[in-house]
């Protein structure tokens, strides 16, 4: 009897080997897995941090800090997480680092809809620093401005230019949208099958609601010409896209008048600036 229940240990021990072994084998290789130098280099080209990737509609968005970011990241966590992990669908999350391993970020570029958010630089300009009451409070916007310009827009992640952090040069996206106008949204909503969202509801900035005319009263001359030296790249992105987008509403017949295709809450301060 003694001999029968060592056979029986053996045989147990076997089967575990046999069964769990290539599980655990398999496991591992998903966070351990080598790649070629040039995939490494290709998927590093990619903004991941700056990423949000719906699993449900297989769409990964780039929406630098200061465009729309906040409210995208909302709407696409609440609609798709759990509890456990209520930022499952931001790539830079910690928590996220064994789900978004190279393996599956190959998978999303090359099966994904890859989707970039632009903005206005100047409006952007002029969010960030609204963003923070110790900015109002000790400085002007055009002495923020400055230290900026002293700084480099690398000084803080809200002043990135979207044309570095995009890496539009070496990237193809499938779309191209323009944060500020309305219409050009609404491509958004409809690829993430969101077609009747309230975007305030999402977007916690308190100054989302500012009128255009508040915003133009602190873009003197002197804040436009060191925000185009700060941000020229990010002026020729979001013009050409503009024009692009003016084009394609031209074509389909609704016209290109701008009081029609921007949702005059959120008119561009570009649109008032001649550049």
């Amino acid at each position: 009897m003694k001999y029968l229940s060592h056979i029986f240990l053996v045989l147990y021990i076997t089967l575990c080997i046999y069964v769990y072994l290539p599980i655990i084998v398999t496991s591992t290789s998903l966070t351990t897995e080598t790649v070629s130098q040039g995939e490494v280099e290709y998927l590093e080209l990619f903004p991941w941090y700056w990423s949000m990737y719906s699993s449900i509609h297989n769409i990964v968005i780039v929406a630098p800090a200061k465009v729309m970011h906040t409210t995208i990241r909302n709407v696409l966590n609440h609609k798709e997480c759990s509890k456990n992990n209520p930022h499952c669908t931001e790539i830079k999350n910690k928590k996220n680092n064994f789900k978004f391993n190279n393996q599956y970020k190959r998978y999303i570029l090359n099966t994904a809809i890859r989707v970039l958010i632009i903005r206005d630089p100047y409006d952007r300009s002029y969010s960030a620093y609204m963003n923070s009451n110790h900015n109002t409070k000790q400085c002007t916007f055009e002495e923020w401005v400055y230290a900026i310009s002293q700084q480099g827009t690398g000084c803080n992640e809200h002043f990135y230019s979207i044309t570095n952090i995009s890496n539009i040069k070496n990237i193809k996206y499938h779309y191209i949208i323009i944060m500020n106008y309305k219409t050009d949204r609404q491509k958004l909503w409809y690829l993430l099958n969101e077609t009747h969202i309230h975007e305030h509801q999402y977007n916690t900035s308190p100054n989302s609601n500012l009128d255009i005319t508040t915003k133009l009263k602190y873009f003197t001359p002197n804040v436009i010409k060191m925000l185009q030296e700060l941000y020229t790249d990010d002026i020729e992105l979001y013009k050409y896209y503009q024009t692009q987008l003016q084009l394609q509403l031209q074509t389909n017949g609704i016209g290109i008048d701008i009081d029609n295709i921007i949702d005059t809450r959120e008119k561009s301060i570009l649109d008032y600036i001649d550049t």
